[in-house]
């Protein structure tokens, strides 16, 4: 941690900040509300010129504050930091990084939409080689993926494949996982799920807290920037391909256990190993009014829980499948007043079911209609008895 020492960042202020966030014994992925404010120029020896062009984005928690004064520390050519302000809807506080960068006399861009053309570019106006990323809040699309020149390094608290997505730090801990880890890895399209450039590992104690083992992870993760930084500099974009099966899986798994802790937000069931592992998880299906496309009794909100699940499981998709029953055939027989049903009525009943489950989802719900697969069947799958339905069926 010798670098984090004020001696290594030669100014005051930036001295006293690393002092206060490195004092915590426990790191927050929350905003930081430090409101001491530099009252003189920025002191220390200039930033490198040289180097590799580094654009820094991050929220300014103790998590991303502790990486850009690593940064700044090691002299990096940091060429502008990018904040966001989503965050400051739920915690109206001033911008931290902002005002650290302001301090050494760095550009400072604040967006809402790091995917809109205008951030585009003004971001390939500064022709970073890389944009480093730490403790942010918006999703990055291809497009603006793009504009550096090797690419975005996104700095994720866990030991990717495991534990993708948010909050991984607290699902470590809920898993009971031995160890924690760090990973720097490149940034695509698909969340945390680039190849992977360098890893570190903690070990988890007894006493561990998201706190605790955030600030380890920190600490751990600092060595591992530079030596990536320094990598790259050299020429060497070696990394590790990404494996998705523990990660499909590893999202399952941890939705399965917010489930265990929501009973009352259900969306399906658990299936348990004899070692009390949970080995599946089944989503409810959606049923109908029999021989309708109307939804039955409480599906509306079944649906919106069906969506908040997929949200937050970005790896995985559904398959649809309607189900009919004999109830179905019946109605519909008195609909059309005939004894023979034709093929097409089975078809369409089963096709206008699917298309009330994907509008709810993908409309009110903001789920990828790409992730929304439909049965291959021709015609549906008539049952004897049971509910109508569509079944949803998980799948990588």
């Amino acid at each position: 941690m010798a670098l984090l020492k004020e001696a290594a960042l030669d100014d005051p202020w930036l001295g006293a900040l690393s002092r206060a966030v490195w004092a915590k014994p426990e790191f927050s992925m929350l905003p930081l509300d430090y409101r001491v404010v530099p009252r003189q120029a920025y002191r220390g020896p200039r930033l490198s010129r040289d180097g590799l062009r580094v654009v820094f984005c991050g929220i300014p928690s103790d998590y991303g504050t502790g990486f850009l004064l690593h940064l700044l520390a090691r002299r990096a050519n940091v060429c502008a930091v990018v904040c966001s302000t989503r965050w400051q809807r739920t915690h109206p506080t001033a911008d931290l990084l902002a005002r650290i960068a302001g301090h050494v006399g760095r550009p400072v861009e604040v967006v809402q939409n790091v995917n809109a053309e205008a951030f585009r570019n003004c971001l390939n106006e500064y022709a970073p080689d890389v944009v480093v990323m730490a403790s942010f809040d918006q999703i990055i699309t291809a497009p603006t993926l793009s504009v550096p020149r090797l690419g975005w390094i996104n700095v994720h608290p866990s030991c990717l494949p495991r534990h993708r997505g948010p909050e991984p730090i607290y699902w470590t801990i809920m898993g009971g996982d031995a160890e924690a880890g760090i990973t720097l890895h490149w940034a695509v399209p698909r969340i945390d799920a680039g190849p992977i450039l360098a890893q570190r590992t903690v070990a988890v104690r007894p006493d561990d807290t998201s706190g605790s083992l955030a600030r380890r992870l920190v600490e751990a993760g600092l060595p591992a920037l530079d030596e990536t930084l320094e990598r790259l500099q050299a020429g060497d974009l070696s990394a590790r391909e990404f494996d998705f099966r523990e990660a499909v899986w590893g999202g399952i798994r941890n939705l399965a256990i917010r489930l265990l802790a929501l009973p009352f937000s259900r969306v399906g069931s658990l299936f348990f190993s004899e070692d009390s592992k949970v080995t599946a998880v089944t989503l409810a299906p959606v049923v109908f009014e029999r021989g309708t496309a109307r939804l039955g009794p409480a599906m509306v909100g079944h649906l919106e829980r069906v969506a908040a699940f997929l949200l937050e499981a970005p790896s995985v998709s559904l398959r649809l499948a309607p189900i009919l029953t004999q109830a179905d055939l019946d109605a519909l027989k008195r609909e059309l007043a005939t004894e023979e049903l034709p093929t097409d009525a089975l078809r369409d009943l089963g096709a206008r079911r699917l298309d009330v489950v994907r509008q709810a989802l993908t409309e009110r719900g903001r789920v990828d209609t790409g992730r929304l697969a439909g049965s291959s069947r021709r015609v549906p799958l008539v049952e004897a008895a049971g509910a109508a339905r569509v079944e949803l069926d998980l799948r990588p």
